[in-house]
């Protein structure tokens, strides 16, 4: 929470008797450039090697703070999904940022003009194996999905 707004997810560090709480040196694009990007739904998982996988939905903010709630005039240029990226023990991103949704995956209802809602994001972990899923309200197919991914450093 920032600026007593939902729209981000802050990454947060701390050792491990509880002492020296700090943010992480790598955040989420939604605290980074927070009038580009909105972030309500978020999960940090535990991955072998002390490595940890933080999953988000983002969506555009519109121009930041309201506008993360202004109607949607162009669906066509409105961009949603969820993503995801290992982080490192020392709170640094440890791998490329992955979309895990198609560019169809929506969660925007079906009325003109819709006011924009958030993916919540669902996620299981075994070892390095990940499955993420969502509830999606596209038009074509509409349901709950799961995608399985499989993470790892690469050397």
């Amino acid at each position: 929470m920032t600026e007593l707004r939902y729209r981000c997810q802050i990454l947060r560090m701390l050792e491990s008797d509880g002492s020296n709480a700090r943010r992480s040196p790598w955040q989420l694009p939604c605290l980074r450039e927070p009038t580009q990007f909105h972030t309500t739904s978020s999960d940090l998982v535990e991955m072998p090697d002390g490595m940890a996988l933080v999953v988000w939905g983002e969506r555009d903010a519109q121009g930041g703070d309201l506008g993360g709630y202004a109607p949607v005039e162009d669906r066509s240029r409105f961009n949603e999904g969820i993503h995801l990226a290992l982080i490192t023990p020392d709170g640094r991103r440890g791998s490329d940022v992955v979309r895990v949704t198609d560019a169809d995956a929506t969660v925007l209802p079906e009325w003109d003009r819709p006011v924009p809602r958030d993916f919540l994001v669902h996620v299981a972990v075994d070892g390095w194996d990940v499955l993420v899923g969502w509830h999606d309200t596209r038009t074509s197919a509409p349901g709950f999905y799961v995608r399985k991914l499989r993470c790892g450093v690469e050397p």
